[in-house]
């Protein structure tokens, strides 16, 4: 982890060629001795085999996250359109306190394929009303199905203080960029985050 105090920040989202995040493909079978991808099928019925076609790619979610929002010091999290899915970033180390002590910004970089004890966890949660599962005064009604962690990848994270803290608020704006990042869970197929940058406020109780 790599800490600079201060720097100017820069916020670059960069504009990126779309391409299809990964359709399963058929996997080719033929009747006869025709040949195709999935491999030869002989005249008495027997395969010799060939190249398997049918593997799925992640899901990019680069292409899912409609919103984002963000609280305390730090909630960072970034939702799809029907709050289905949330991307979320825990990073309870007084990041944004940090900032306003040292008047600055904070620059962070972080390798998410280390054991970062001290560093943030970054996770997918798939289920209903996603909406609801951070950043609210009271429980939400939210349901989760299945939850996803990083295992690979980078996050950067800058953080800028906004006003003045009080009643134990360090209000700042904070920019997230994901490069590379593989989410995986168990008996369940991995998530990616090709490139994804997220642009919230943090330091404040929530609603």
């Amino acid at each position: 982890m790599t800490r600079i105090l201060p720097l100017m920040l820069l916020l670059a989202c960069g504009d990126k060629d779309t391409s299809d995040s990964g359709a399963a493909d058929d996997d080719g079978a033929t009747d006869g001795d025709e040949t195709t991808d999935a491999g030869t099928t002989t005249d008495d019925g027997t395969d010799s085999g060939g190249a398997d076609s049918g593997t799925t790619e992640p899901l990019d979610l680069r292409w899912e996250i409609v919103d984002s929002g963000g609280c305390l010091d730090a909630y960072v999290w970034g939702l799809n359109t029907d709050a289905t899915l949330v991307l979320w970033v825990r990073h309870l180390h007084g990041i944004a306190q940090t900032a306003h002590e040292s008047k600055g910004e904070v620059i962070e970089h972080w390798d998410l394929a280390a054991d970062n004890t001290d560093g943030p966890t970054v996770g997918v949660w798939s289920g209903t009303r996603l909406d609801e599962a951070f950043c609210q005064a009271e429980k939400g009604g939210h349901t989760i199905e299945q939850e996803w962690f990083a295992s690979s990848g980078t996050l950067d994270i800058e953080v800028i203080p906004l006003g003045v803290p009080q009643d134990g608020e360090y209000p700042a704006q904070a920019t997230l960029t994901f490069t590379d990042v593989v989410l995986e869970a168990p008996l369940d197929v991995p998530l990616a985050i090709s490139e994804l940058t997220l642009i919230v406020n943090v330091g404040y109780l929530p609603n």
